[in-house]
């Protein structure tokens, strides 16, 4: 009685769409977990930059001056950790000063222009991978 050691195509086949599929589901949960870390670091630096803004008031002048630097590592302010690129709902990736609540856009002034001097409030906004908005405001 011989046995047969050959393996038959039908087999292979099977085995290697098993383990694409697995590597397929792989690389798709990395996306999400990925997307969703940049956005907890969005939101983050939001609430960061906010409080060094909330440092910065003036109670003499009831106003907000520019942003301290020496608040932030490397005397930097946070970037958007995917700056310049479309993956924010569609729309480009940045953290912004708004007048209301809503998505960043192209025209609106860049968190690296800095808080104009005797500012009596702010909002300061940024676009999700995940979808939506995230904004924060002055607390005065």
């Amino acid at each position: 009685m011989e046995i047969s050691t050959t393996v038959s195509p039908i087999r292979v086949f099977t085995l290697v769409a098993i383990i694409s599929l697995f590597i397929g589901i792989i690389f798709l949960m990395y996306n999400v977990l990925a997307q969703g870390a940049r956005d907890a670091r969005r939101k983050t630096d939001l609430h960061n930059i906010a409080l060094a803004l909330e440092a910065s008031y003036d109670s003499k002048n009831s106003a907000y001056s520019s942003i301290n630097l020496d608040f932030f590592a490397y005397h930097n302010l946070p970037g958007d950790p995917s700056v310049g690129s479309k993956n924010c709902s569609r729309r480009i990736c940045k953290y912004c000063f708004k007048e209301q609540f809503g998505f960043c856009s192209l025209d609106d002034k860049d968190l690296t222009e800095h808080l104009p001097e005797s500012k009596k409030t702010f909002k300061i906004c940024v676009n999700l991978e995940n979808g939506g908005y995230f904004c924060v405001q002055n607390q005065r």
